[in-house]
């Protein structure tokens, strides 16, 4: 399985400049179509919450995950692993 560590911190040094909402973005369309298994995770925002309780025994869809992900403007740490349909 491949994995992407991001450390890019912004100027003041408060957190990523990067967050899942843009990892998402970045992956494209591909996201939305997509079964992702989420666990660990600890975030900051409204829909922290609704993030950390997801575990890896229950998959959400990518369109579930790209709305959660508007949600936080920090994810400290989790594990977001995402399959394509029939992969």
């Amino acid at each position: 399985m491949q994995g992407v560590k991001i450390r890019d911190m912004r100027a003041d040094g408060g957190c990523l400049a990067v967050d899942l909402r843009h990892v998402l973005d970045a992956l494209g369309s591909r996201v939305a179509v997509s079964t992702w298994r989420v666990h660990g995770v600890w975030a900051l925002g409204d829909a922290a919450e609704a993030l950390e309780v997801l575990d890896e025994e229950h998959a959400i869809s990518g369109a579930q995950l790209i709305q959660l992900a508007q949600g936080v403007y920090q994810v400290i740490d989790g594990v977001f692993a995402g399959s394509e349909h029939g992969a």
